[in-house]
């Protein structure tokens, strides 16, 4: 059987943020596994205000996220089109951090991997693997 892949493409606007809770929430909270959907939607929160602060920088632009839920992890992937950036690179847990770099270590600590990639097409694609509390049974 196919993992189930909800997936979820918005432009980005004044309720944007609140829409990609909700979806996260939706395909998540099913899961009974509360620690991992809490989880999930602050790195999403995380993720997607860095891309529009800094790849869009306020403008519009289209924000696409799809969850990947096996038996022992959720995949989180977050696709945009902005200008090349690579985020997880400003992370190095100094004191000094900007407001961004404090979000992105938050992001470092709940997720177990993170990989950015810049395709052909020319997006940016941040993911994110949590582990599930019921692949560690």
């Amino acid at each position: 059987m196919e993992p189930e892949q909800p997936h979820i493409k918005i432009n980005w606007g004044p309720a944007t943020l609140e829409v990609l809770i909700s979806f996260c929430k939706e395909h998540l909270d099913p899961l009974g596994e509360s620690e991992l959907s809490l989880s999930v939607q602050l790195v999403v929160e995380e993720l997607v205000t860095n891309v529009v602060q800094y790849g869009y920088k306020g403008a519009e632009g289209i924000v696409e996220v799809s969850l990947d839920i096996e038996p022992q992890t959720v995949t989180l992937t977050l696709r945009d089109r902005s200008p090349e950036f690579n985020p997880f690179l400003l992370v190095t847990g100094n004191a000094g951090q900007d407001e961004g770099g404090r979000g992105l270590s938050i992001v470092r600590r709940l997720a177990e991997t993170t990989l950015y990639e810049r395709n052909s097409k020319g997006e940016n694609i941040l993911q994110c693997t949590f582990p599930r509390s019921t692949g560690q049974q």
